[in-house]
C-alpha cells in the first residue's frame, strides 16, 4: 500500500482502521498527502477523528451492500430472516409456530423453503449461513 502510494505522488500518509460491532468485519482506510512527511502526517493526524468517521461510514456502506447482494442472490425474505433469528435465539419449531401464530406445518414449510433458497440440508446450517453473512443483525 505504501509503495503504491509513493508511486502515485504521496509522500506522507496515515492508516485508519475501522471496526464494527460485527465480528470478523474490519476495514482500513489509507489517507495520503503530497506534502513532506513531517508536515503531511501532522496535518493528517490532526484530522484522524474525521478520517475514522469516514472509514466507519465506508465500512458500514460496504457491509450494507454485501448484505443486500446476498439477500437478492438467494431471494431471502424478511419472514425467512425472522424465522432464522428465532432459531438463532434457541427457539424450536413449536416456539416459532407459537410466536408467529401459525401451525407447526407452516413453520416446517418455512424451514424447507429457507433450506432450498440457501442450498443446505439442515435448518441449523441456514442459521450459520445467515450469521456468517450478517443477515440476522
Amino acid at each position: 500500500m505504501l509503495l503504491a502510494a509513493s508511486e502515485n505522488g504521496f509522500r506522507s500518509g496515515i492508516v485508519v482502521p475501522a471496526h464494527t460491532s460485527v465480528p470478523q468485519r474490519m476495514g482500513v482506510l489509507y489517507i495520503g498527502s503530497d506534502e513532506i512527511q513531517e508536515i503531511g502526517e501532522r496535518r493528517l493526524i490532526a484530522n484522524r477523528l474525521y478520517f475514522r468517521a469516514l472509514a466507519i461510514e465506508l465500512l458500514d456502506w460496504f457491509i450494507g451492500v454485501a448484505k443486500r447482494e446476498v439477500r437478492e442472490a438467494i431471494d431471502i425474505t424478511d419472514m425467512d430472516l425472522r424465522v432464522l433469528s428465532y432459531l438463532k435465539s434457541g427457539f424450536i419449531a413449536d416456539d416459532v409456530a407459537r410466536e408467529l401464530d401459525v401451525s407447526i406445518q407452516t413453520v416446517y414449510g418455512y424451514f424447507r423453503k429457507i433450506k432450498d433458497k440457501i442450498g443446505v440440508s439442515h435448518i441449523s446450517e441456514a442459521v450459520k449461513f445467515a450469521e456468517a453473512n450478517d443477515l440476522l443483525a
